[in-house]
């Protein structure tokens, strides 16, 4: 499980047997995916490729401390700047718990779209899906339109799920 004695190693195809071996001779054992992934979501850290893609921008994705605004030109800086100092960022990524009120509830893939309660335009997508491992809860990440960010917030994805924004983290 992991705790203060965890690693998160990165490493390339032919370092793996090599790293697996060296842990082991430590007797330590690595953790499921599926451990990592819950941990990721329960705490809204966004990764490569779920997350963090050419649709959105560092603001959108709660990144403004990683943002370097004095820095000299980079690819964006213009962009993020005027966002940022307009107040113009439309979205946030957000944490959600699936609300279970029936038996046979679908499910949550990353993916679909998220609907608005009151107009069923789309406001959203689901980014990254988990299950916690003791309870068997389904949280997980989206991007959401601001005035659909507020904890507590019921929502329908276009599959028929029921998900609530999770506070903040």
């Amino acid at each position: 499980a992991a705790g203060p004695q965890s690693w998160l190693l990165m490493a390339g195809k032919p370092a793996v047997a090599d790293i697996t071996s060296r842990f082991a001779s430590a007797d330590l054992q690595p953790a499921p995916i599926e451990l990592f992934d819950f941990l990721r979501v329960k705490n809204q850290v966004p990764i490569a490729g779920k997350e963090l893609t050419e649709d959105v921008n560092p603001l959108e994705a709660g990144l403004i401390d990683l943002v370097d605004f004095d820095k000299g030109c980079y690819v964006g800086q213009e962009v993020i700047a005027r966002l940022d100092t307009y107040d113009k960022v439309q979205r946030a990524l957000v944490g959600f718990t699936q609300i279970v009120e029936r038996e046979n509830e679908p499910n949550v893939y990353p993916g679909e779209r998220i609907a608005s309660p009151d107009s069923g335009r789309v406001v959203g997508w689901v980014t990254s899906v988990a299950s916690d491992l003791q309870n068997d809860d389904v949280i997980g990440m989206s991007y959401l339109r601001k005035a659909y960010c507020e904890a507590g917030t019921q929502l329908t994805t276009t599959e028929g799920a029921v998900i609530k924004v999770s506070p903040s983290t």
